[in-house]
């Protein structure tokens, strides 16, 4: 055999040799897909309706894997989730945002978050991830990505307090206006005569004039005086 025959039949049994070493590493690497899961929690609104957010998902570049679905509606106090297929090794990341509404009504949350998957070699051919988010700017890890939007305005709670202070109001007023009467300490009976009259006219409040009063004291006190000289003078007469 010559040299050359040689020479080639060595050459295609390396061909071969790495051909199929080839196809048993790509093979080595064909790993089974992995669902990714991104929960999204939407919390309560105090609101005349229900209200639904609207969420949506943007990956950092376009070498990262599509979202099975850019954008999520999600009701009020309640949990969506994106959902990512990976087929290899690698980290990922992705923006998590509200699309805010129309309803002038409503405060809309504007948190920005960004989620980063990891994900790595499983059992066999499986892959396994990590979700980890934090808000956009902020280095510590959010516990949960949640979003909370806020009613302007609670309907009803202006009413109910009006009612409040009106009920307080109409109480206070029929106690404030308990009628006092003193008509049983200025009406005691007291003796029959002129002097005795004018002081119970003056206690229960009638406008009597002072200088009747002072006249008939006076009137009164001359009368007894002239009785006195009388009554002495016929003493000292019958005396004699």
């Amino acid at each position: 055999m010559k040299a050359s025959q040689i020479t080639a039949s060595v050459f295609v049994e390396c061909l071969l040799s790495l051909y199929f070493f080839a196809q048993g590493a790509f093979m080595a690497q064909a790993y089974a897909p992995l669902k990714a899961e991104i929960p999204v929690l939407c919390q309560d609104v105090t609101a005349r309706e229900t209200q639904i957010y609207q969420i949506e998902i943007n990956p950092e570049n376009e070498l990262m894997p599509a979202p099975v679905s850019d954008s999520i509606a999600v009701a009020e106090n309640s949990t969506g989730k994106f959902e990512i297929e990976i087929t290899e090794p690698g980290t990922y990341r992705y923006l998590i945002s509200e699309n805010a509404g129309s309803d002038t009504d409503i405060r809309y949350d504007d948190s920005v978050y960004e989620v980063t998957v990891f994900v790595e070699n499983g059992a066999g051919d499986s892959l396994v991830c990590a979700v980890i988010a934090n808000t956009l700017g902020r280095a510590e890890k959010a516990e949960q990505i949640s979003f909370q939007n806020i009613a302007e305005e609670i309907p009803g709670s202006v009413t109910t307090a009006t009612s409040t202070t009106a009920a307080v109001t109409t109480e206070t007023t029929t106690t404030v206006t308990e009628p006092v009467t003193t008509a049983a300490v200025t009406s005691a009976t007291q003796p029959a005569g002129p002097i005795t009259s004018i002081i119970n006219s003056l206690r229960t409040g009638d406008r009597f004039p002072a200088g009747a009063l002072c006249a008939g004291l006076a009137a009164l006190t001359a009368l007894l005086s002239a009785f006195l000289f009388r009554r002495k003078k016929t003493e000292k007469e019958g005396g004699k």
